[in-house]
């Protein structure tokens, strides 16, 4: 079954909050920290894997650690 509120539950996210986004050039999802939540302005995130902070992530390039429905392709 496939949740229909996926893009409420991504618009909810808070600072402090697990997500997973990816920069638009790139496919693979990477697990991040919400730094701040843009919903329609621009995201910041802190970003796991490479340790940095990331800002000018669109809502599109954001989700809920594995939430595999949001932003089908």
């Amino acid at each position: 079954m496939t949740d229909t509120q996926w893009l409420r539950k991504i618009e909810a996210l808070r600072p402090g909050d697990a997500c997973e986004f990816h920069y638009p050039a790139r496919a693979e999802w990477r697990r991040g920290t919400v730094r701040v939540n843009g919903l329609d302005g621009w995201w910041t995130i802190f970003d796991e894997t490479e340790q940095k902070i990331v800002s000018g992530i669109d809502i599109e390039n954001v989700r809920l650690p594995d939430q595999v429905e949001a932003w089908p392709r």
